[in-house]
């Protein structure tokens, strides 16, 4: 969760560590975040979508359900789901791909999602994110080739869940275990 906050502006991140990333933590943060970041774990659910879920403090679950429903993220426009099988979609069930969790942050409102289609490795997955915001928030879509830059916006919200040691952080204005958020 660290790692990500390093990269938004300082006082810009929340981080919500263990026992902080409870649900009503996360759906407070969420609220005011332009970036959610997720690195907890996530489970999908073949047999009812909407009982998707990312696992927050105290073993605390994000439904998709809550998602859709119950968490207001009017400012959000990217979550990142640094979760263990966060974009599972049942395919042969559900051939429209439209019942997962990155679709329900996008039917939410939230412009922008990335996900896991595999489990998610604690050792290098901090480093991929690292990788991941310092050029999306530069604007550099293509790796660095361009060398334009962004503002990376507003307060950012994250935090790691069930991590021996904070590896991955994300900036916002509210932090959630496995989660982070951005408001401007």
């Amino acid at each position: 969760a660290r790692t990500v906050a390093g990269h938004f502006p300082e006082g810009r991140a929340t981080i919500l560590d263990a026992e902080d990333a409870t649900y009503d933590a996360v759906a407070a943060g969420a609220a005011a975040a332009t970036h959610l970041h997720f690195a907890c774990h996530g489970v999908f659910s073949g047999a009812n979508p909407q009982l998707s879920l990312l696992v927050l403090s105290r073993g605390q679950p994000l439904l998709l359900y809550n998602v859709l429903y119950n968490v207001s993220m009017p400012a959000a426009r990217l979550a990142v789901l640094s979760a263990c099988d966060s974009a599972q979609i049942d395919y042969r069930s559900l051939p429209d791909e439209a019942v997962g969790l990155p679709a329900g942050f996008l039917q939410a409102g939230v412009p922008g999602v990335v996900g896991a289609l595999w489990p998610v490795a604690d050792e290098s997955t901090p480093l991929l994110m690292g990788r991941f915001y310092h050029y999306h928030l530069r604007g550099d879509a293509d790796g660095g080739a361009n060398g334009s830059i962004t503002d990376p916006g507003g307060p950012v919200l994250g935090a790691p869940v069930d991590e021996p040691e904070p590896t991955t952080t994300t900036t916002t204005t509210t932090t959630v275990p496995a989660t982070t958020s951005t408001t401007t």
